[in-house]
């Protein structure tokens, strides 16, 4: 089989999973790629799949002994603190946006206009889900918000939700905890 043949397959499983179409010999984006895959686009979410093939792939090749063993794989999170400037400054936004580390299970959260909770929730069970909530909504005064991003599973943690309409975004109003 020649390269231009295995390009081909690897291209046309790409139409497979949804990702291009194919009309004769032309490859093109679908309607969602175009939408969410470029990054010239303000709607671009590729972002999250550049971090985690530069975060997370590495995981992928100690996973059987993570399984036998119980070992976390991934203890240790690299500070978002010099990128978050980066973007800050990109966007001229440096002004007004503060990034506050710290470990969020001990103490309260500083209070802020927004909370935003990218890619955490995910990680812990209910219990800790419902005391992260808490902690934000008593951050935020009346009238803030609470924005959360993250990976959405079903009910019965059993599947990943890929189907189109989970991409869309998803809003919440918080009045009280519950």
């Amino acid at each position: 089989m020649g390269q231009n043949d295995k390009n081909r397959r690897a291209v046309d499983a790409l139409v497979a999973l949804g990702f291009l179409q194919r009309k004769s010999d032309q490859y093109s984006n679908t309607s969602e790629t175009d939408l969410f895959l470029d990054k010239r686009k303000p709607s671009y979410i590729g972002g999250v799949l550049e971090m985690a093939n530069h975060r997370l792939f590495g995981f992928w090749n100690h996973l059987t002994h993570a399984l036998r063993t119980g070992h976390p794989q991934n203890e240790s999170k690299p500070e978002v603190g010099p990128t978050f400037e980066e973007n800050m400054e990109e966007k001229r936004l440096s002004d007004r946006v503060t990034l506050v580390g710290g470990n969020f299970f001990t103490g309260p959260l500083p209070n802020a206009d927004v909370v935003l909770m990218g890619h955490i929730l995910h990680d812990w069970a209910l219990e800790e889900k419902k005391m992260l909530l808490r902690k934000a909504y008593e951050a935020v005064p009346e009238g803030g918000a609470v924005v959360i991003y993250d990976a959405m599973i079903d009910d019965d943690s059993c599947r990943y939700p890929l189907d189109k309409g989970t991409r869309l975004p998803a809003r919440f109003r918080i009045d009280e905890p519950q």
